[in-house]
């Protein structure tokens, strides 16, 4: 059995479904709600190191390159300066 009481094979599915749609959200702006980031930026991020801690969710994930550099831009903005 896999996440819950989803299979992995399920799982792998609504990932990928998920991601799907996040990526074609970010093709008209830099972050989720705009070209600033948000407290959506940040959790959604967060999600997304965890589910690429595993190997067929980190391929999900993958698949979307401009998921790939929507994190590079959301890790950047979250840097702390001194």
């Amino acid at each position: 059995m896999g996440v819950g009481r989803k299979t992995e094979e399920a799982a792998i599915r609504d990932i990928d479904r998920h991601m799907y749609a996040l990526s074609i959200g970010l093709l008209e702006s830099s972050f989720l709600l705009g070209e600033l980031i948000s407290l959506a930026d940040i959790s959604v991020y967060a999600q997304l190191v965890w589910i690429r801690k595993n190997s067929e969710g980190d391929a999900a994930v993958s698949n979307y390159q401009n998921i790939d550099r929507w994190m590079e831009r959301v890790n950047l903005a979250t840097q702390k300066t001194i």
